[in-house]
């Protein structure tokens, strides 16, 4: 049976109460946060402001997500999270991404690679000593024998010896993808009236576009320290997860047809039907998103800005009730420790093999909160999970 827009929300509504509103409250700090700040001094900066206005971006797009999961459209939704968490990875690296890395090609004339690595290197301490180049931090040769790796860091305001503003922050407001892809399809190029200055725009942009993938993105990430190998683990999680929803992905495809009752269907309509575990995950991601957002944010403008304290402290009330959700920086929860002790013991008894303590972190979301939603006992172990919200449908459920 189809089910209506109506019956659709009025299911979502009802059984996420709680969540709802969670995302509804944080959608609102996005749009308050604004009127709760107070500048320290009379300077203002142009970052400033345009960390509100980015951070405004995600509270619209989140009400667009809220939007689509009462209608129904999950392959939306997930397709828009997927853009905040690429923001979301973007931000850290604008706000706090001191050092930056770029890719320099050495063609030798009359000496060796070996030899003119050795020179740069050399120069490089020199410049130090003297108090010269001191944003270059390290020049380190590649193993192809053809380029040097220069970690700066920066950039710093040196007239009014502002802190540092990280490289990111100008790579994103400079980088121009028409200028990147579009200028070099051949067709395009050969009616350029500029060609040899459109090749070198379009290298520059080609450059700048490296630090905005999201292969870039974790190099840069990682490099500043804001995430180690291991914490990327997770974020390579939820990215190919939602990026199912972009990608012509068949997976996908399956995931949404186990909500869809007809084997063909007649009317774009018939295609949306309730389900609870795809609203409910794409719901606890805006949640989540949003609060890393605020958290960065407030960090970010305490530095130039009085943050109203009352605000503050009521900003994250809420999601005590959902600390099941173990994403980026939670905790597992007694269902993850559960389930790694079974596999702990089975292990044990089947290849005789000792695992260590720790809890290894999920590969599936959606099946992990299926998962989340099913008491369970296990015989071998005694290990008991009393699911706080169990379904019936989800013992047999599968994505």
């Amino acid at each position: 049976m189809m089910a209506t827009k109506e019956q659709i929300r009025g299911e979502t509504e009802k059984e996420h109460e709680k969540l709802i509103v969670l995302v509804n409250k944080m959608i609102d700090n996005v749009f308050k946060i604004s009127n709760k700040i107070k500048p320290k001094t009379d300077v203002s900066y142009e970052e400033d402001g345009f960390f509100l206005r980015f951070l405004n971006y995600q509270g619209i797009s989140s009400l667009s997500v809220r939007d689509l999961i009462f209608d129904g459209k999950y392959v939306d939704a997930f397709r828009i999270i997927r853009c905040i968490f690429e923001n979301h990875l973007l931000n850290l690296l604008m706000m706090k991404g001191e050092l930056y890395e770029r890719t320099l090609e050495v063609i030798p004339k009359t000496k060796t690679y070996q030899e003119v690595c050795e020179e740069v290197i050399s120069k490089l301490e020199e410049d130090h000593k003297k108090g010269i180049g001191k944003n270059i931090i390290s020049v380190v040769p590649t193993k192809d024998h053809k380029h040097l790796i220069v970690t700066y860091r920066g950039l710093i305001d040196s007239q009014d010896n502002k802190d540092l503003i990280p490289y990111y922050y100008f790579a994103f407001q400079e980088y121009d993808s028409e200028s990147h892809f579009v200028e070099k399809i051949p067709e395009i190029k050969e009616k350029s009236f500029y060609p040899e200055i459109n090749k070198k725009w379009q290298k520059h942009h080609a450059e700048l576009s490296k630090y905005l993938s999201f292969s870039g993105m974790k190099k840069a990430l990682i490099l500043n320290n804001i995430y180690t190998e291991k914490e990327w683990a997770k974020i390579s999680i939820h990215y190919q997860f939602l990026s199912m929803f972009i990608h012509p992905n068949k997976r996908s495809m399956s995931i949404i047809e186990g909500n869809v009752i007809n084997s063909y269907v007649n009317s774009p309509e018939e295609i949306y039907n309730y389900d609870h575990y795809l609203s409910e995950l794409a719901l606890l991601y805006v949640a989540f998103h949003l609060r890393y957002f605020l958290e960065e944010i407030i960090d970010y403008l305490s530095k130039n800005f009085k943050i109203d304290e009352a605000f503050k402290e009521s900003l994250f009330e809420g999601f005590e009730d959902f600390n099941y959700f173990w994403f980026l920086k939670e905790s597992p929860h007694t269902y993850d420790k559960h389930e790694y002790l079974t596999i702990k013991e089975h292990a044990k008894q089947t290849i005789n093999v000792d695992l260590d303590d720790e809890i290894p972190y999920y590969t599936n979301p959606l099946q992990r909160l299926v998962g989340l939603h099913t008491s369970k006992y296990e015989l071998t172990t005694g290990s008991v999970y009393n699911s706080p919200f169990p379904r019936k449908d989800a013992r047999f459920k599968w994505y």
